[in-house]
């Protein structure tokens, strides 16, 4: 009671039903300010979860309206790329202009696209960037392959081709190499996206960088991004397409041009030889409208291939991928010409073509028969031909002079002219240089070198000339071994000349014999008289070699029967000379008398008066066969020595004669003289006895 009020009637009177009203009013009011109370209390709740509710949806407001504004920002950011992409006439200039876009107007700290290259390293090269770069690119060192530098979101989106995050530079682990060169530019995550082309081979990546951490969460905005980088990927794809059609177009036209106004003919013909294409210079050369030979096929032009023989041709330059060959072609007129064929087998769309350049050879022709007849007469030449360079490697050599030296032409123009020449030395070539140098030519004389090792004199006449700032020389070779040998000849016939006026007939005869072995290079030599009645020589002498180291035989001044000589008296039976170069094979060969050298082979030459036979002069053992030439070297000495010897022998005989006369004008002087000496005296005594009368 107390606690409902009931204190406040104890010390007052009261009626029982007016204190029963009033308990029963104030427990009313009791009851009425508890259940406010306790609607105030769940009010209050309701209220401050409505609130809560209320600043939720406030702050999600507030987050969509900045995703909004983000979203609407990018959408700006796509719509303004998309402008730009549409309007891209260069891939840089797009480049640049969708970074600055990304950051200025998507709101971005920094954005750059990295190309990917193919070298060892897989290095990243950066082409274009916006925002807040200030060096960060040349420091970052990305890659994109697998190691620490590669494993951030450009080298991941580069070499896995899908999009790649970083959330937080400041934890994420895989920002290691970066963080701190991030972090000072306000750099808080980043998303890199691969840019690919047609194939959806990856290229490269588009990075772009927040201020904020996991700036690149929502769904909505990578896909935004993602669609931001394919439009730009296709862009550059587009770009580069069209930039390439156009250097094709140019390309095609420079082509057009310069095959029609190349002065060559130009065919492009298909499987079956028909024309899809020709160039002006052919309808110039072949005199035809260029649609007339758009009707035509290569068969109307070249009578080499008709029809039938067209597709094993075409097989052959599909195998081959380009052949070129001689051929002719046809006129509109008939006029048929030699031309030059360069056929290339290409393929387009999936056809195969021809392309086929073609060039009237006419005058080159002409040039080269001028040429084969120049070298034909060249060849043919009497003299030798060569041509050579500054290190005197031989070039060339003409067919006359090779077959004198033993060589073919291939092998002596692998060779150089210190191969041939006996007298030439490095430093006497340079001389010779130095020489040709200040007067373009030079005549001398020197020792040629055949491949059997034989050696001849000749004479070079070689001109210099200057070709392409390169040395070359032009030689003229003539071989004057029968010059030199005349000119010995003639000189040896002047020594035995002169030799003769003080010397005895011996003397002279093996003089004689002396030089005809040094003109033949033999090293046994005779000259013997026939006799009178042509049955018996008269063994008359021998060289000094021959008496000195091969012959001891005797029989100087013998007559020897011309029946009991060997076949070294031959040439007496055939009157003319005789040559054995295989002594030792010939059948009707005698013996040699003790002490006389061995024969190998021999040379034996009459001398002939009218019919007779006056002497023989025979050489020996020469180191190589005897020839024609050693022939007439020997009769010219035999003759000379003949000649010499009779005129020798009429002096002596009319020497002797004088002598005779003289000996008997002598006795008949002094004959004369004593007659004389007697009449004197006689007269000397008939004066005495005419004194004696007289008296």
């Amino acid at each position: 009671g107390f606690r409902e009020g009931a204190v406040d009637y104890i010390t007052k009177p009261f009626q029982p039903e007016e204190v029963l009203a009033r308990v029963q009013s104030h427990l009313r009011l009791r009851e009425l300010t508890e259940r406010l109370e306790q609607r105030v209390v769940e009010r209050t709740g309701e209220l401050e979860t409505a609130n809560q509710l209320l600043q939720q949806e406030i702050a999600e407001r507030r987050r969509v309206e900045e995703v909004l504004k983000q979203l609407n920002r990018q959408l700006r950011a796509i719509s303004d790329c998309n402008q730009v992409l549409m309007r891209a006439e260069d891939e840089q200039a797009l480049l640049d202009d969708i970074c600055r876009i990304i950051c200025d107007e998507a709101g971005y700290r920094m954005a750059w696209v990295g190309y990917s290259e193919q070298d060892e390293a897989k290095c990243v090269r950066p082409v274009a960037w916006g925002g807040v770069e200030e060096g960060y690119l040349a420091e970052a060192d990305i890659v994109w392959a697998d190691t620490e530098r590669g494993r951030g979101p450009t080298g991941i989106a580069i070499r896995t081709g899908k999009t790649d995050c970083m959330r937080d530079f400041t934890t994420d682990l895989k920002a290691t190499p970066w963080r701190e060169k991030a972090l000072q530019r306000g750099l808080r995550s980043s998303i890199a996206l691969p840019l690919k082309d047609e194939n959806g081979e990856t290229f490269g990546a588009l990075t772009i960088y927040s201020t904020e951490p996991n700036a690149f969460d929502a769904t909505e905005e990578m896909r935004l991004l993602e669609e931001l980088t394919g439009d730009m990927a296709f862009g550059i794809t587009v770009l580069r397409a069209r930039n390439a059609r156009r250097e094709a177009e140019r390309r095609i036209a420079l082509l057009n041009f310069a095959l029609d106004n190349v002065r060559e003919a130009a065919f492009l013909t298909d499987e079956k030889g028909r024309f899809h294409y020709v160039n002006e210079d052919s309808s110039r050369a072949l005199g035809y409208t260029s649609e007339e030979l758009l009707t035509m096929g290569v068969a109307d032009i070249d009578p080499d291939f008709p029809p039938e023989r067209w597709p094993g041709h075409w097989d052959e330059i599909k195998t081959r991928g380009s052949l070129t060959f001689e051929g002719r072609h046809r006129a509109k007129g008939g006029r048929i010409f030699p031309v030059e064929i360069s056929a290339n087998y290409i393929e387009y769309d999936g056809q195969g073509y021809n392309l086929a350049l073609v060039r009237d050879i006419t005058e080159r022709k002409k040039a080269e028969d001028a040429m084969r007849l120049s070298q034909f007469i060249i060849d043919k030449a009497s003299i030798g031909i060569m041509r050579g360079d500054a290190d005197a490697k031989i070039l060339s050599v003409n067919d006359h002079w090779a077959r004198v030296l033993g060589y073919s032409q291939e092998e002596l123009c692998t060779m150089s002219f210190f191969d041939i020449d006996t007298n030439l030395t490095p430093d006497s070539w340079l001389e010779h240089r130095k020489r040709l140098t200040s007067t373009s030519f030079n005549t001398f004389e020197s020792v040629n070198r055949r491949k059997d090792g034989s050696t001849f004199p000749v004479e070079f006449t070689v001109n210099y000339f200057n070709f392409g700032e390169q040395f070359f020389s032009c030689s003229f070779v003539r071989d004057i071994t029968e010059r030199k040998r005349n000119e010995e000849v003639n000189a040896s016939r002047l020594h035995l000349m002169q030799f003769a006026v003080t010397h005895s007939l011996d003397d002279l005869l093996e003089e004689t014999l002396n030089r005809a072995e040094k003109l033949t290079d033999s090293i046994i030599g005779f000259y013997h008289f026939v006799d009178d009645d042509q049955e018996s020589l008269t063994l008359q002498n021998w060289s000094t070699r021959t008496k000195a180291e091969f012959c001891k035989a005797e029989g100087k001044g013998l007559h020897y029967p011309i029946a009991e000589a060997g076949v070294w008296v031959d040439c007496i039976y055939r009157r003319k000379a005789a040559i054995h170069n295989d002594y030792a094979s010939l059948p009707h060969r005698k013996g040699m008398p003790e002490g006389h050298a061995a024969v190998i082979r021999e040379l034996v030459v009459p001398v002939l008066r009218g019919d007779r036979i006056k002497a023989i002069l025979g050489v020996g053992n020469k180191p190589s066969d005897y020839v024609e030439e050693d022939v007439e070297t020997i009769s010219l000495l035999a003759d000379l020595a003949w000649e010499i010897a009779e005129r020798k022998r009429a002096e002596d005989g009319i020497r002797k004669l004088n002598e005779e006369l003289e000996q008997r004008v002598s006795a008949r002087t002094r004959e004369l003289q004593e007659t004389q000496v007697a009449l004197m005296n006689i007269v000397e005594d008939l004066n005495e006895k005419t004194a004696e009368l007289q008296a």
